[in-house]
């Protein structure tokens, strides 16, 4: 891992309860930055749409950030976890599925690393390097 893992989770739920909770957000991001043993800059900043009810949590950690966006009224939501140190993905997955009534969940672990991943792939445009 060179410059950190970036988790990435969609999830798809049987009901949408606590979607639009924002302390229950705000707890379901504490835990997985505890359960990671990460470091809490803060407390997760936590923005609730007035319609429909939708919520966008950032969580600020020495180790980099957590992140989530719920749709209440699609019973979706997506949430990113970015760090620049190693961690075990299958901690949040349990958390998730505790939290929630998972019906799908889909995922992706991407090693970060702008000048190697993009460079291998052919999509960073070479005239962008000196």
């Amino acid at each position: 891992m060179e410059y950190g893992k970036h988790y990435l989770v969609e999830v798809v739920a049987r009901e949408s309860r606590n979607m639009g909770n924002k302390k229950f957000i705000e707890k379901l991001m504490t835990e997985i930055v505890e359960k990671l043993s990460m470091t809490a800059l803060k407390r997760p900043d936590i923005f609730k749409f007035p319609h429909p009810g939708g919520i966008t949590g950032f969580h600020l950690i020495a180790e980099s950030h957590v992140s989530i966006h719920t749709w209440p009224e699609k019973k979706y939501f997506s949430l990113d976890v970015f760090s620049c140190r190693d961690f075990d993905e299958k901690k949040v997955q349990e958390i998730i599925y505790r939290k929630f009534r998972v019906a799908d969940y889909y995922h992706e672990t991407i090693e970060r690393g702008l000048l190697i991943n993009f460079k291998k792939s052919g999509r960073f445009p070479s005239q962008a390097n000196p």
